[in-house]
């Protein structure tokens, strides 16, 4: 009985993501008895391994994600099999070496998204998707720049890491997308704040969608080992999110004296437990923007200008260095960037900031004990919204200079399908990753991870992080001046604002008309 619940189940789940809508009735059917004989043959040396709720719940988070009724108004233009291509880079960090292009299923849950992902949007628009990406951000932005300089036929749109794409609004080789139609960035498959970051002065010159994954892979959360928190009295922490009351001083609250001498040497060391346990790299870069703080604002005209220092920043930068450096129930490791993960996952916390992609890697998927998800914590209770931290490794399309004009009235529609299919396929198969692992894969992490995701929050000097000297971003502030125990942020802005306010201007001077 349980391995025929088992395929039933397992059916049902195909059908619900389209699995089987391809081909004939004869076709479909003799996939399914394959797939009877398959499972069930696993199901008998391996059905009491597996949770009896895991089916249940992908088809849960799946529903929770994707409607049938949200894709019926999509472009559907036959284009007659027009090759489009995508010129990207490769994925470092993430769940894939490249997110764009699967050929073939793997049986892995995010290749066989990226698949249909892919095959939906051909099929849809009749066009042919090739994908082109060189290795290493700098030969990317290089290959791309010089290959539109010289005029050459390279790709229809160009993807590219935020924090390395500052320098391309200067390049020449970019246009804004005004006037390409067949896009609504008003579509839950766009990432709302990112595109309005992007719109400069009037003109949209990036968009930011789920058809680059790592929009949704480099969110910055926070985890928690749910044994540990228990053993703890930590309490019910998904209430004190509902209650807008993961805050800073929670975290104090809840870690300031949380330390196990784990080896018995009567030292705080990394071989110990504590309630936090972080590093000092870009974990720090996430809590200026989860604190509601950005180093440039949009003028009047739409343009950005410098909007650093306030009150509100002191006592986040406070804090967070307090947090780090001022709390026995921190540990901070300072060998080297995201190692820090695989403390966690072998117990050695109760905490510890992550970015999302790490649930997705095989640290967490080893770990022993469940883990559940947070949102980074908001400064005060003051503070009414969450905000979901970005790392600069996220994914950001942009239309090259030297398109056709052929191309032009088709890559407006194909943007918005492969959008629209990644946020139905590729989006839901993250989730299902990152959560399943673990068993956490219950209603209150698919809240999380929707409040999460609804709530990420980019500032215009991320995308100046890796291109050029713009030095109040949270890189240059937070995190490299709280790593080095510099408390005193007041006298860093005095000696720095006048350099970030010349890099603005002469940006904005040099975006050609």
């Amino acid at each position: 009985i349980r391995q025929g619940q088992s395929i039933l189940k397992l059916y049902c789940l195909s059908r619900h993501i389209n699995l089987f809508r391809k081909g004939s009735h004869n076709v479909k059917n003799k996939l399914f008895l394959l797939l009877c004989f398959a499972i069930g043959a696993n199901c008998i040396s391996c059905a009491e391994d597996k949770p009896e709720n895991q089916l249940e719940t992908t088809e849960t988070s799946i529903e929770a994600l994707t409607s049938e009724d949200e894709y019926s108004g999509l472009p559907d233009t036959d284009y007659g099999g027009m090759e489009i291509t995508i010129f990207g880079y490769r994925a470092s960090q993430s769940y894939n070496d490249s997110e764009f292009y699967e050929a073939e299923q793997t049986g892995e849950i995010i290749d066989d998204a990226l698949f249909y992902r892919n095959l939906d949007t051909e099929q849809r628009l009749n066009i042919e998707l090739n994908y082109y990406y060189p290795d290493g951000e700098t030969d990317t932005l290089n290959n791309f720049n010089n290959s539109v300089l010289a005029g050459d036929d390279i790709g229809d749109v160009f993807a590219m890491k935020a924090g390395y794409t500052g320098n391309l609004l200067t390049s020449g080789t970019v246009l804004p997308w005004d006037g390409i139609d067949g896009y609504d960035l008003t579509n839950p498959w766009y990432v709302h704040d990112a595109n309005e970051v992007l719109n400069i002065g009037g003109k949209q010159y990036g968009i930011l969608s789920d058809a680059l994954g790592t929009n949704t892979t480099m969110c910055w959360v926070w985890v928690f080992n749910t044994r540990l928190a228990d053993e703890w009295g930590i309490g019910d922490l998904y209430d004190t999110v509902r209650a807008g009351e993961w805050t800073m001083d929670k975290v104090m609250s809840l870690t300031r004296d949380t330390w196990r001498d784990l080896n018995g040497n009567n030292e705080r060391d990394g071989e110990d437990f504590y309630g936090v346990y972080t590093d000092k790299w870009a974990t720090l870069d996430a809590f200026m923007p989860a604190h509601g703080i950005n180093s440039i604002k949009k003028n009047d005209d739409g343009h950005p200008e410098v909007d650093f220092y306030s009150e509100r920043l002191v006592t986040s930068f406070e804090k967070v260095y307090d947090l780090y450096w001022n709390s026995t129930g921190t540990y901070v490791d300072e060998t080297e960037p995201y190692v820090y993960r695989t403390n966690f996952a072998s117990g050695q916390a109760i905490f510890s900031p992550m970015l999302l992609n790490y649930l997705i890697g095989t640290d967490l998927r080893s770990m022993k004990d469940d883990y559940g998800l947070l949102p980074y914590p908001k400064l005060d209770t003051e503070q009414s919204e969450y905000h979901t931290p970005m790392l600069g490794r996220c994914g950001v399309f942009f239309l090259p200079a030297n398109i056709s004009n052929e191309k032009a009235e088709v890559i407006g529609e194909v943007i918005e399908v492969l959008s629209a299919y990644s946020y139905k396929y590729l989006r839901p198969a993250i989730y299902d990753v990152s959560l399943t692992e673990k068993g956490v894969r219950d209603e209150n992490s698919i809240e999380m991870l929707n409040l999460i995701m609804d709530s990420r929050s980019y500032d215009f000097s991320m995308f100046l992080e890796q291109s050029g000297n713009y030095t109040l971003s949270p890189m240059r502030t937070y995190r490299n001046q709280i790593s080095e125990k510099n408390s005193n942020i007041t006298s860093y802005y005095e000696a720095n604002k006048d350099s970030a306010i010349d890099f603005l201007e002469n940006l904005l001077e040099n975006i050609p008309e």
